[in-house]
Order: structure tokens, then sequence, then C-alpha cells
């Protein structure tokens, strides 16, 4: 476990003794907190991509929704929100595998390159350290993204359907989430222009989900695996 926060939580949602859960740290948060790792990693998708280099990318992971599975959604109108951006700024999916594997390439076609699909680059962490912003709604992928302290938007279009028919919220969904939480493209691309005055969430948030944030969290598992 990362924290004392998510033991009490995994105690009660396994039925496990809290006494038979460790707070050792996520071992691959060491990868987000070693500032040269990500860096390599940064060099070499831009190797690939050298077109994307000066702009601003923008990441876009909506959560996986089980309805969408073989009818994927992206829950916004693209024109709208892509007309309301800066011509340097790119839109850099990362879909769930179930979604991206039914997801129709050829529809970003007519974008010219404005949305990029980067579902299947094999490493996400390098997808997340290139771009400078995080459009996400109810997804986990916070939690990797708040190591690295840049901001994150929540764009949750379908929020009062999502907390009644899906899979619903441990905590107060619009207090607990590091950043303005919105439901509109318009109130989306606002946000977008304001999202740096909410660096501090992003950072409190870091450090109340994580105990260690030294980068040896391997090292504190591989330890007590062998003890």
């Amino acid at each position: 476990m990362n924290s004392d926060e998510t033991k009490e939580q995994y105690s009660g949602a396994f039925g496990i003794d809290k006494e038979n859960i460790y707070v050792l740290g996520l071992p691959r948060s060491d990868l987000y907190l070693d500032e040269k790792r990500m860096e390599e990693k940064a060099e070499r998708f831009y190797q690939r991509f050298p077109e994307l280099s000066g702009k601003r990318l923008i990441l876009y992971a909506p959560t996986f929704r089980d309805e969408q599975v073989k009818n994927p959604e992206l829950g916004m109108n693209l024109e709208v929100f892509l007309n309301g951006l800066h011509e340097d700024d790119v839109v850099m999916l990362r879909l769930h595998p179930y979604v991206a594997a039914n997801f129709p390439e050829g529809s970003l076609k007519r974008y010219r390159g404005k949305i990029r699909n980067f579902s299947d680059y094999p490493e996400a962490a390098a997808v997340l350290a290139v771009s400078g912003l995080l459009i996400t709604d109810y997804s986990s992928i916070i939690f990797e993204y708040c190591l690295l302290e840049k901001p994150i938007i929540f764009y949750a279009y379908d929020y009062e359907k999502f907390e009644k028919d899906g899979r619903s919220f441990y905590k107060d969904y619009t207090d607990y989430v590091p950043g303005e939480v919105v439901s509109t493209e318009k109130e989306l691309l606002r946000a977008i222009g304001e999202c740096e005055t909410h660096s501090e969430r992003v950072k409190d948030f870091k450090e109340n989900s994580f105990r260690y944030l030294d980068g040896k969290s391997t090292k504190r598992l591989l330890h007590k695996i062998l003890s």
C-alpha cells in the first residue's frame, strides 16, 4: 500500500485484517520519482515523434466504462473542444486497453494531427512525462500523474450517472480530486486556461496519498518479501 488511507480502504474492500496489510509504498512510484529516467523516456518519445517537440501536449485519459467497450466514446464534442485550443496544442489519447481495441482510429484523421492516439504506446510513463496537463474523470491514473506535480482537470460529464450506475466512489468526488471538476467543453476550455492555479492541490494530494516519496518503495517491498 502507498498510504494508511488506502490500507483502510483495502482492508474493508477485501476483508483483510489491517495488520496483514503493509504500507511500504508503490514500487511503480520509484520510476516517476526518478527525474533522470523520466527525462530519458521523454527524449526517446520525441526521437520517435519529433513533430510534437515544442507543442503543448494535453493528455486525455478517461476511465473504463463497461458499456463503452464495444462502442467507445470520448464524451465530448471534439469540434467545439479543438476550436478553443491554441494552435500549438495537441491532444494525446490514452484509453483503457479494452476500449482502445475497439476505438475507430480512422475517426481521428479529420483532425489533422490535433488529436493523436497513444493508447498503444508501450511506455505509459513516457506519455505522462511529455504531457503538460492531464484531463481525466474517475481514473486511477491521477495517483501516478500527481507524482509529477502537473495540473489535472476532471472532465466528469456523466458524474451523476457514473455515481449511480457505475463503480461509485470511496469519498466525496468533488472534494477529493486534486483539480477542478467540469462537465462541459466550455468549462473544460476555461479550466485549461486556469489550471496552473491549482498546482498546490496536486502537491497536497501527492503528499496525502503517499507515505513514501523517497524512490525506495521497491527495496522496501523486496526486503519485506525476503525477510
